[in-house]
């Protein structure tokens, strides 16, 4: 790797320390193209379980909200080579240089469906971004995302 871009990772995992704990919900955008519309099998008590449903016990205080995983993408970060994993394959060029991207689309679904005005985050180093940046498959710079069990394309507001 050159030298630049080892300077440049070590920047920006220095800075991470000096950003913000939450972001303006309308200021994170997705990173992969699709999500399922239930949390993961590892989720705890909730597993499997569709994110509006938990979205709603998250608005009454019957359960917690996790910060989500975030990045901000950044230029240099255009040189590296699309990354694939089974059927994925991520690229850094999808995404828009400046913008800050969710590593965890269905903890952002949540706080999205949960109306949430700013979002508790916690900033990704470039070990755990370059590990799933095989999800860079966004087709639109993250303004949205394909929901595949309702077949509808997704940016916010209520979904049932």
């Amino acid at each position: 790797m050159p030298s630049d871009l080892r300077d440049a990772i070590s920047a920006y995992d220095n800075s991470l320390n000096n950003r913000p704990s939450s972001l303006p919900t309308g200021d994170i955008f997705w990173e992969q193209n699709t999500m399922s519309l239930n949390l993961s099998s590892r989720a705890g008590p909730y597993a499997n379980m569709d994110f509006r449903d938990l979205a709603g016990l998250i608005s009454t205080g019957d359960a917690e909200f996790n910060p989500i995983s975030v990045f901000e993408k950044q230029p240099w970060m255009d040189n590296f080579v699309p990354k694939s994993m089974g059927n994925y394959v991520g690229d850094w060029n999808n995404l828009t240089n400046g913008s800050i991207y969710t590593l965890n689309n269905r903890g952002y679904a949540i706080a999205v469906a949960a109306d949430f005005q700013t979002v508790p985050v916690v900033w990704a180093n470039f070990d755990t971004i370059w590990s799933l940046s095989y999800q860079f498959d966004t087709p639109n710079s993250g303004v949205d995302i394909y929901i595949r069990q309702l077949g509808i394309r997704w940016n916010g507001g209520l979904v049932r």
